[in-house]
């Protein structure tokens, strides 16, 4: 789960995006997003298409078994 926390963090602060503008951008709370980003959460896969969509990125991106030394 820590390459996802990593991801999302990376990606949000790349496109200079606070947590409550991404909360906001895919209609979850601001704490939501802070457990997300500590890898205290996943999201569901509702949720990680929106994620994906706000973040300019894939699914895939956001999950990627291979770089996250899964497979």
């Amino acid at each position: 789960m820590e390459y996802l926390a990593n991801t999302i963090s990376a990606r949000r602060q790349h496109l200079n995006m606070t947590q409550e503008e991404l909360a906001q951008r895919i209609g979850v709370a601001r704490p939501t997003i802070v457990f997300y980003e500590q890898g205290l959460r996943r999201p569901d896969i509702e949720t990680a298409m929106r994620l994906a969509r706000a973040l300019e990125c894939t699914v895939d991106d956001l999950y990627s078994f291979q770089k996250a030394g899964w497979i």
